[in-house]
């Protein structure tokens, strides 16, 4: 079957209708989204390490973790309900929401205590949570607590 010539014709013009067909769809397909992210790993580790001093929370001698995600649950919810992709691009681009945010962890080993700190990559609006043996929380970045206790 593969010795015969009709076999590679075909298979060379569906290859090139597929490349075609790439070209023009790949954007509709895979979206890219260009974001200006004001905050790089250092700048979030510096600015957990100044939070973390200036508020006296966390381990006294910590190592820190730091990671850059997206909130996907409200990405998938605009998505599908709220207007499609480009929905998604307004919310962003327009400051109303900040998918992208730092998560930096201070922890020590082996200890219970720890301090992880949520960093808006867009905004520099930052949200802390602190974590020991008996009381989990949450605080604003003016420093108001809305604690909540699991």
């Amino acid at each position: 079957m593969t010795k015969k010539p009709a076999f590679w014709v075909i298979l060379a013009v569906l290859s090139a209708v597929s490349a075609a067909l790439s070209w023009q769809y790949f954007t509709r397909a895979f979206p890219l989204l260009s974001i200006d992210i004001g905050m790089d790993r250092q700048a979030a580790l510096a600015s957990a390490r100044m939070l973390a001093s200036d508020r006296q929370i966390g381990p006294a001698d910590f190592r820190d973790a730091a990671s850059f995600s997206i909130d996907e649950t409200v990405q998938t919810f605009v998505e599908l309900e709220g207007g499609g992709k480009p929905a998604f691009a307004t919310l962003v681009s327009d400051r109303v929401f900040a998918p992208y945010k730092w998560r930096v962890r201070h922890f020590k080993e082996l200890e219970k205590h720890e301090a992880t700190f949520t960093l808006r990559a867009r905004w520099n609006t930052k949200r802390i949570r602190r974590e020991t043996s008996r009381r989990r929380g949450w605080r604003g970045a003016d420093g108001r607590s809305g604690a909540r206790h699991r």
